[in-house]
């Protein structure tokens, strides 16, 4: 006979990004594992005497999300030893709500030899709850603040940006990230810093063969059209943030207005150009720049405001939560391990107060995580 299930989730309407099985009812967790998604009617079966039935009531649940609030990991995009140890020390006390993947920060002033700190952390810190196996750079500033890397001079001035990094700096350090097998995370704002990224992934490529590396580039708010199409070709992850953009609702719609030339809205915050290119697109919501919750960047990314002079970028429902759970799972390499409603997944799992595909779009920032599981342990609800 089965062992009888720790947890059963039922009447609800999994979404479980799972191809074989996009849609169920109910689901069992046994030992932090999901080990059963079907209909209400056969999970109710595998209740034990001391079963916890959970009655969805006909909400959303979905696997945890990644980098967001209802949380059940984060990718943190600064970070050092010291910072991997103290989230391991509370993960260790059990205190820890949610797993955490921490980056080795590689600097403008760094020499090369540095890595060799990313792959002792990545030798350290391979478990379920911390884990390094990437490396973060920034290559420009912000918009707003006129750092960010441009193309041509802000309007009104001749001042391109601030560059972090030397190119040749930078291309180096990917080609020696890459070759030590780390993945490469960027921020990169402006166009010019969007292209030099691109170029050191591909000096990597082509010095070191290409394999599947997963780096990203992070934020890609003003890109130049010629670099659209370079995602899909070197298979580099487009992160974006949907709460920055001027059509969010989150801040005030005028604050790129005075920073771009009118042309460069054409592709700038461009989500959707970006998912209909062929590349991979996640999404997370930059804390703490801003609020960790995800709620009001899911409502931003489905249901922006309209702007006289801006693209539609908008995004639907399905592709946004899976960019924030399925594909966060994926771009961390954990696909088979999480981000999916699947047998033999971790149950890292959030009910949420509302039927997301019952609600009008602009109201998807009312919802809420009821209940959020990681592993099987209760980290929130109510």
């Amino acid at each position: 006979m089965a062992q009888p299930a720790d947890i059963l989730i039922l009447n609800g309407r999994l979404i479980t990004f799972d191809p074989a099985q996009p849609a169920a009812e109910a689901l069992a967790i046994t030992g932090g594992l999901i080990t059963a998604v079907g209909r209400t009617e056969d999970i109710r079966g595998l209740a034990g005497p001391g079963t916890r039935v959970v009655d969805a009531g006909g909400q959303t649940v979905l696997p945890g999300f990644i980098a967001s609030h209802g949380i059940t990991g984060l990718h943190l995009f600064d970070g050092n030893l010291y910072q991997a140890e103290l989230l391991q020390e509370l993960a260790d006390e059990g205190r820890a709500a949610c797993r955490a993947q921490v980056p080795f920060h590689y600097k403008s002033f760094d020499p090369l030899d540095r890595f060799e700190e990313a792959a002792e952390m990545r030798r350290i810190y391979q478990n379920d709850m911390v884990w390094t196996r990437n490396v973060k750079m920034f290559m420009d500033g912000v918009s707003e603040s006129r750092t960010a890397l441009m193309l041509q001079p802000y309007p009104g001035t001749d001042h391109v940006g601030d560059a972090v990094f030397e190119a040749e700096h930078f291309t180096q350090a990917c080609i020696r990230a890459d070759a030590m097998g780390l993945q490469i995370a960027t921020h990169a704002i402006g166009d010019l810093a969007i292209r030099r990224t691109l170029d050191g992934y591909e000096a990597a490529q082509n010095a070191n063969g290409k394999r599947d590396a997963r780096h990203r580039v992070e934020h890609i708010e003003v890109l130049d059209a010629a670099d659209l199409p370079r995602f899909k070709a070197l298979d580099v992850v487009a992160s974006f943030q949907p709460g920055h953009a001027p059509f969010s609702g989150l801040f005030p719609p005028e604050g790129m207005d005075a920073v771009l030339h009118p042309h460069q809205r054409d592709h700038a915050f461009a989500w959707q150009d970006m998912r209909e290119s062929g590349a991979r697109v996640v999404f997370s919501t930059d804390w703490p720049v801003m609020a960790v919750d995800v709620m009001p960047n899911i409502k931003a990314a489905v249901a922006p405001i309209q702007l006289d002079g801006w693209p539609d970028q908008r995004q639907g429902l399905m592709d946004t939560l899976e960019s924030y759970t399925a594909g966060n799972a994926w771009v961390e390499f954990s696909e088979g391990r999480k981000g999916q409603l699947k047998a033999g997944l971790m149950a890292d799992i959030v009910v949420m107060s509302h039927d997301l595909e019952a609600l009008e779009p602009a109201a998807l920032d009312t919802a809420r995580a009821s209940l959020t599981l990681r592993g099987g342990q209760v980290t929130h609800e109510g």
